[in-house]
């Protein structure tokens, strides 16, 4: 799918690896990465999912739990591109 040139800065695409935010959940990542301007991020295997959600990201989310994640990936315009190695 192509990636549409307004989300790319000077044609890269600018985003974040979860990591980053290790000490956060991933759905503070994704906002965090939203605030700081990215559009796209990295999920990393055992980051919790919120503070709301059971679980981690990994291979073994529910799919009710990869629905919400990408609700709120999509509510703040940020795609995820890739997942750590697991």
């Amino acid at each position: 799918m192509p990636i549409p040139s307004s989300k790319t800065i000077g044609g890269l695409k600018i985003g974040c690896q979860a990591y980053c935010f290790n000490n956060k959940t991933a759905m503070e990542a994704v906002v965090l990465t939203s605030k700081a301007g990215g559009h796209f991020i990295e999920f990393f295997p055992g980051q919790k999912i919120s503070s709301e959600l059971d679980g981690s990201m990994g291979p073994g989310m529910s799919d009710a739990a990869i629905r919400t994640v990408l609700e709120h990936c999509r509510k703040y315009d940020v795609t995820p591109v890739a997942f750590g190695v697991t």
